[in-house]
């Protein structure tokens, strides 16, 4: 009976072992958030992606090459974690909070997910509809000296060329990405077409090392032409693009 007691006592203390090992390391979700974070904060890129499921990027390379410019741009120098939520038995949800060298302050949330019973931070290759929040502004040199904007009349004269766009489309289509210059930016209409609806909308995405984040927008009703307005953007990350949406055509660009 002793021996039989020992046995039972041998294999519950091996279970709650084994319960413990299996949330730890990689198969923690917190853990996960943990090392992709350190790992960006010590600029090893190359563990930050093996730590990531990264959607936008056809190879290691190239993911590894967009990390770099991120961290060389606008290095991240801490991070907390204010709060997770369980999604269902194979993804979670985290709220971080990130401070940058430049002094800017991001709150967003990421999704971890669970690929090959690993868990990863899962990285869509769309905007996603998480939060995120400009807590305090980054302190970066912006690049304004090409565009000019007359408060006395509201003419808006456009310099240098971000991207040009012409789109024939029923729902949105986007622009390749483009570095971005300055938080002020000015959208540049030659011409607007509607078939439907009433409006469309120019918004701009954010390309940052844990996810993309829609930093701003301008709707523009009506079918108009030669048309300068301004876009102005919430946040600064070093590079973006430009979605287009509507039902009918548009063509123009995006500058500054």
């Amino acid at each position: 009976m002793k021996r039989l007691l020992l046995v039972v006592v041998f294999v519950l203390f091996s279970a709650i072992l084994g319960i413990n090992n299996v949330f730890a390391g990689s198969l923690n979700p917190e853990q996960i958030v943990k090392d992709a974070y350190n790992a960006m904060l010590e600029g090893n890129t190359k563990e930050y992606y093996n730590n990531v499921i990264d959607k936008r990027f056809n190879s290691e390379e190239e993911a590894i090459s967009f990390y770099n410019q991120d961290f060389n741009y606008d290095p991240l120098q801490s991070y907390e974690i204010l709060n997770n939520e369980k999604q269902d038995d194979g993804s979670y949800k985290f709220t971080v909070k990130k401070t940058h060298k430049s002094g800017g302050v991001l709150k967003t949330d990421i999704i971890v997910r669970k690929v090959n019973e690993s868990w990863k931070l899962y990285i869509s290759d769309e905007p996603d509809d998480n939060d995120f929040e400009v807590l305090k502004e980054r302190n970066l040199y912006e690049i304004n000296d090409n565009s000019t904007l007359k408060s006395n009349d509201n003419t808006i004269q456009a310099g240098m060329t971000l991207v040009s766009f012409s789109v024939d489309i029923v729902s949105y289509k986007n622009t390749n990405a483009f570095n971005i210059p300055s938080r002020g930016l000015i959208l540049d209409i030659t011409r607007q077409k509607l078939n439907k609806g009433t409006r469309f909308a120019y918004e701009v995405y954010g390309y940052y090392f844990d996810g993309i984040r829609s930093i701003g927008v301008k709707e523009v009703l009506g079918s108009v032409s030669n048309v300068t307005t301004s876009l102005s953007l919430s946040d600064k990350p070093s590079r973006g693009y430009l979605r287009v949406w509507g039902n009918g055509t548009s063509s123009g660009r995006l500058a500054y």
